[in-house]
């Protein structure tokens, strides 16, 4: 469950309560272009990330008017989603493949290892007899 962000545009308080992982990847993209150091770059690619986790609700311009707090608060909240749940759910998740990979490996590889000793002992039995 993630906390419900709020912002207030020009058609009224608009929220979300739940993240996509289409949102999530356009997050990612925005954080990976926004390499500058200004606070006005900042600013720009924190407008395009709530815009594009709300759905494009709300133009630039509208952004532009919204309350310094309330953006500000809108913009760490989503950070905060997507950083410390999202990403840590995502890196769980991963652990959890890897670690069932390593164990499915494992398990084949000593399969492996007992049915090549099944087989080399039935061949040497084959070869004793025949001698």
């Amino acid at each position: 469950m993630i906390p419900e962000i709020t912002i207030t545009c020009s058609t009224g308080k608009v929220f979300i309560n739940n993240i996509t992982v289409e949102q999530y990847k356009k997050y990612a993209a925005l954080m990976e272009k926004n390499g500058s150091d200004k606070i006005t770059d900042a600013l720009f690619f924190n407008k395009r990330i709530i815009q594009e986790i709300f759905g494009n609700r709300m133009s630039l311009d509208e952004l532009g008017e919204v309350d310094a707090i309330e953006f500000l608060t809108a913009s760490k909240g989503i950070h905060f989603i997507m950083q410390d749940i999202v990403s840590d759910a995502l890196l769980n998740i991963v652990e959890t493949e890897r670690h069932l990979r390593s164990t499915n490996m494992t398990v084949r590889m000593g399969m492996r290892t007992r049915s090549r000793k099944n087989r080399t002992h039935g061949r040497y039995a084959e070869k004793s007899l025949t001698v």
